[in-house]
């Protein structure tokens, strides 16, 4: 399997779902159910316990959000798919394309 073979998606499949929709948490997840919902949705509200900062930055309901994340192929496909250009910001501000398997090496130490 590849991203080229993943199935795609598709907001024509959707239809109309109803008046508003509510997400609870404005996590990366959060943020793409909300997308997906808005072509099904008049509105959609996302709530999060914290504000939504205007920069890049961690926030502090996020505990992981101060280490490197990575994105597998297929994600990123979906997302571009959903937020078209999303890939080109990241890259603009500064996150890199790499090959999980060919450009990194993990290393694994015995706890004994």
């Amino acid at each position: 399997m590849t991203a080229a073979t993943l199935p795609r998606y598709d907001p024509d499949a959707v239809g109309d779902a109803g008046e508003r929709a509510v997400v609870v948490g404005a996590s990366v997840a959060g943020l793409l159910a909300a997308r997906v919902l808005a072509d099904g949705y008049d509105g959609v509200t996302v709530l999060d316990s914290d504000d939504l900062p205007a920069e890049p930055v961690a926030r502090g309901g996020a505990p992981q959000g101060h280490h490197p994340h990575a994105l597998l192929a297929g994600g990123r496909a979906t997302i571009e798919d959903l937020l078209p250009g999303t890939s080109e910001d990241v890259i603009a501000a500064g996150g890199v394309i790499t090959d999980r398997v060919g450009d990194h090496r993990e290393e694994r130490r015995s706890s004994s």
